[in-house]
């Protein structure tokens, strides 16, 4: 591309702009030539660059090759006029073709500037991470009432096991009666709490260890 562009291409460029921008696609479309300059744009917006002598890295970056975008805002440009507009996604893509069919690319003919409106893509980015949060929230939900019932579970266990170690630390496992340490604990507060003349008592000692190992009972 160099110079202005011919008449029906323009009403092509245009014809094609207006479909994109009331599909809410674009909101400025420039078209740049090999010397970085703005041959066309759809609201005459870009113009004056070439007679400034102003250059652009993107339009540069582009000019090689590839494709370059940045986050912005519509009019932020320095030789924009007009105020600063809602946010764009600026793309700078090259202009290419293929003459001889082989599916190579020549060197760029030129520069697409695009103005992509943010909003939808904000909202969708938007709707993504709230998707994400709840989906998280609810495994974060989900794991704490797994933690939850594997706490109380253990804890029901734990009781039941320290339940079981005090009665045989104080009870016979066969029989059932109060051992050795049981039966000791037992005349210490029965003998605390007695009063200061006791009745008669009666203390009757039996060994079972032999009948333990025979199961006479």
């Amino acid at each position: 591309l160099q110079g202005a562009l011919p008449a029906g291409v323009q009403s092509m460029l245009s014809t094609a702009f207006a479909r994109a921008k009331t599909d809410g696609r674009l909101l400025r479309l420039r078209v740049r030539d090999v010397d970085g300059d703005v041959v066309w744009s759809d609201d005459n917006s870009g113009l004056s660059e070439a007679a400034a002598g102003t250059e652009d890295d993107e339009v540069q970056e582009a000019l090689s090759g590839d494709v370059v975008s940045r986050l912005t805002r519509l009019n932020a440009d320095a030789d924009d006029a007009g105020p600063p507009g809602p946010k764009v996604v600026e793309v700078y893509r090259p202009i290419t073709a293929d003459p001889d069919g082989t599916g190579v690319a020549a060197a760029p003919l030129g520069v697409l500037e695009m103005y992509v409106p943010y909003a939808p893509i904000e909202a969708d980015v938007t709707a993504g991470l709230r998707h994400m949060y709840e989906v998280l929230a609810l495994g974060l939900a989900l794991l704490w009432l797994a933690l939850a019932l594997i706490s109380v579970s253990t804890t029901k266990r734990l009781r039941r096991q320290s339940d079981r170690l005090a009665y045989l630390a104080h009870y016979d496992d066969d029989f059932g009666v109060l051992n050795r340490v049981g039966f000791t604990g037992e005349m210490a507060e029965r003998l605390a709490s007695a009063p200061a003349r006791p009745p008669a008592v009666a203390l009757v000692n039996v060994q079972v260890a032999q009948l333990l190992q025979r199961r006479v009972f």
